[in-house]
């Protein structure tokens, strides 16, 4: 458990099932990352048997399977509408320093489909208002690709709101925000909110439910896919991955960031007329 002790009575089998269990049922992590939680702690019993300090007190090793895999189920993402209902609540709070800092790290998230993570530890100096670009730094990076650097086109309705956010040195949501914090907020307002339906969406989701909205709303607009995920970040070998240069495609960027509604413009009736289907 956090900040526990690990005493050698942890190395046995039914000690690390145990274990797996506990990330999945009241950790909530997910399946992929206990079994690699999993095989670390196995990784760690094989060393502490075989070293010369530990081996007479570790029991011996028995290679134990790693549990098999199990898909996260599929989730549902927001709409940019619903978002907005989240954000219209947050501006509308009672303003203090936290709380201005959420309402624009959620704005960002919307508009730029960037971890939240991300959107916290960005800089004034990385914005550039004039050119609309930003530039996530390799030291907030998740991936290899990210860890580069990358400079993005983004939407004129980032630009025209960051431009009221004032005194423009530091962090660009106004102070040191730290994602438990920004969670707890985002999902407050999500609690008190009257839309039963929204409650039930993003239930036990992350705040990647921002990122997933972007990829989606923006696919279904018509984006071409390659487009998105160079401005997500991400690999994916269909064009936005390493070896695609951003600058040989700014113009389809920049188009793709123009479809990104403005604030309180989305709407859902095109999703209400759908029928939703996950899984078989």
């Amino acid at each position: 458990k956090p900040r526990g002790k690990l005493g050698v009575h942890f190395f046995s089998e039914a000690q690390l099932l145990e274990f797996h269990n506990w990330l999945l049922a009241e950790r909530g992590n997910s399946s992929r990352t206990a079994a690699t939680r999993f095989r670390q702690m196995k990784t760690l019993w094989y060393w502490a048997s075989t070293s010369a300090e530990y081996a007479e007190e570790v029991p011996r090793f028995i290679n134990v399977e790693v549990p098999l895999f199990q898909p996260p189920p599929r989730r549902l993402s927001p709409t940019w509408a619903q978002l907005d209902t989240i954000l219209s609540r947050m501006m509308n709070a009672r303003p203090t320093k936290r709380k201005v800092a959420s309402y624009r790290a959620a704005f960002v998230m919307r508009m730029t489909g960037l971890r939240a993570t991300q959107a916290c530890a960005l800089n004034w100096e990385d914005i550039s208002l004039d050119d609309g670009t930003l530039y996530i730094r390799g030291d907030i990076g998740k991936s290899s690709l990210e860890r580069r650097g990358r400079l993005i086109p983004i939407s004129p309705h980032l630009v025209s709101e960051a431009a009221t956010w004032g005194r423009r040195e530091g962090r660009l949501v106004g102070c040191n925000l730290k994602y438990p914090t920004l969670h707890s907020a985002i999902y407050r307002h999500i609690e008190r909110t009257a839309d039963e339906s929204l409650k039930e969406l993003l239930a036990g989701q992350s705040l990647h439910c921002f990122r997933r909205a972007f990829t989606s709303e923006l696919v279904g607009r018509g984006a071409k896919r390659f487009a998105v995920e160079i401005l997500l970040g991400r690999s994916t070998g269909v064009g936005g991955d390493i070896y695609t240069d951003p600058r040989f495609v700014w113009d389809t960027l920049e188009d793709t960031v123009a479809m990104v509604t403005p604030y309180g413009a989305a709407s859902d009736s095109s999703l209400d007329k759908r029928r939703l289907k996950i899984g078989p």
